[in-house]
């Protein structure tokens, strides 16, 4: 008892942590919100025509909507998550902590990838301009790696370290004591739950795009959309069958994460990439800057997938012990 309540007597209140994070979740909510214009913007006479121009065709309606779409999730998801916290509302830790991590580590391979992507790109602009300054190729490169850096590892890691905390928790839960819907399966099933939602919203916008490479066949219009429809349906039903801490909810996503993963990285090694950049509807100097980029069309690609790979299974091996049954896990 005596260890008990020192255990109490060390909790401390985060309610002040807690509405300073929900108002800068919520202004960066308004942030994403600002943006959404901007997605617009293509549709502007004078945009159009000065896109028409550079890149040979009009503006593609699909990377419009996908964008607007984009900015508007990211806008409703931190104005709703920042409200949540001013409220102390007990769901938004496991919500914010998944969302950080996948954020964090995706941002995280991310960066490394796009390191090596932009030294080419930039190489190859500065080639293509001599009459820029010596130096400026390293301020770009510097303000765009600042820029990654605060947006895909300050900014989750923030969350990650804040929400993480023991007293947040025990804050969140002394002010909202009812069991929420999160609490209904262990947090690091709930964060793998909830990737695979955001995978199915993302297979959706490739039906979206008419466009799916499926290893070295690329299919377009309805077929693409069929089968991007098909796995984000999965997807899907992985996620619900994972929160409900079902069998297939594990070994599904591990198949699928496997035959995908492999399928992308095939094509993206070993395809025709001017089909499919025509296909995604990028032309121009877009379609040049990737095929400089040294992304397709390389092993670049397949290092990249493999790694994303190898953290989904070292997670899902890691997750394994909440899908074995309570008999089964009782006498382990």
């Amino acid at each position: 008892m005596p260890e008990a309540a020192n255990t109490v007597a060390t909790i401390k209140d985060r309610s002040t942590g807690l509405t300073i994070f929900g108002s800068l979740q919520i202004a960066f909510g308004a942030l994403c919100a600002c943006f959404i214009p901007l997605a617009l913007l293509p549709l502007a006479p004078a945009f159009r025509r000065q896109i028409e121009q550079t890149q040979g065709a009009p503006p593609d309606a699909r990377g419009i909507v996908f964008g607007v779409a984009f900015y508007a999730m990211a806008a409703i998801f931190f104005v709703g998550t920042g409200i949540g916290a001013i409220l102390k509302r007990r769901w938004i830790r496991p919500i914010l902590l998944s969302v950080a991590w996948i954020w964090l580590v995706g941002g995280v391979l991310g960066a490394i990838v796009g390191s090596l992507i932009l030294r080419r790109i930039l190489s190859t602009a500065l080639a293509k301009s001599p009459g820029l300054p010596p130096g400026a190729g390293w301020i770009v490169g510097i303000a765009v790696a600042g820029l990654v850096a605060i947006f895909y590892v300050v900014l989750p890691l923030s969350l990650l370290l804040f929400y993480r905390s023991p007293h947040v928790r025990a804050t969140l839960e002394a002010r909202d004591p009812r069991p929420r819907w999160t609490d209904a399966c262990p947090l690091p099933v709930f964060a793998m739950s909830l990737y695979l939602g955001l995978c199915a919203l993302a297979t959706l916008v490739a039906g979206l795009f008419g466009v799916f490479p499926v290893f070295t066949v690329l299919l377009t219009g309805p077929s693409a959309v069929a089968i991007a429809s098909g796995l984000a349906v999965l997807n899907g039903y992985f996620a619900w069958a994972a929160y409900r801490l079902r069998a297939i909810g594990w070994w599904g996503p591990l198949i699928a994460f496997t035959v995908t993963t492999a399928s992308a990285a095939v094509y993206f090694a070993r395809g025709d990439m001017t089909e499919y950049l025509a296909a995604a509807g990028l032309h121009g100097e877009q379609s040049r800057m990737l095929a400089d980029s040294g992304l397709f069309g390389g092993d670049l690609m397949v290092v990249a997938c493999s790694a994303w790979l190898a953290v989904l299974v070292g997670y899902l091996v890691w997750v394994r012990k909440y899908f074995i049954a309570p008999a089964a896990r009782a006498g382990a």
